[in-house]
């Protein structure tokens, strides 16, 4: 099992950033141009990057399945 399924304070940590992704996500609209959502996902990725060190197993997979 990986930290974040075992230490309450990364899986706190990593939840944070999972929702602040979310949020920015939730907020584009269907009027949103390519580049404001392909900007959002280079910055969900950004994010995700800086908090690898957290869990990288499973951050990686984040990354991984974001990029689909």
């Amino acid at each position: 099992m990986t930290p974040y399924f075992t230490d309450p304070e990364v899986r706190a940590q990593i939840d944070a950033v999972l929702e602040a992704n979310h949020i920015a996500v939730a907020y584009l609209g269907f009027d949103s141009t390519k580049t404001e959502r392909e900007n959002i996902k280079v910055e969900e990725r950004k994010s995700l990057r800086a908090i690898k060190h957290l869990d990288p197993e499973f951050i990686n997979r984040l990354i991984r399945d974001s990029d689909k």
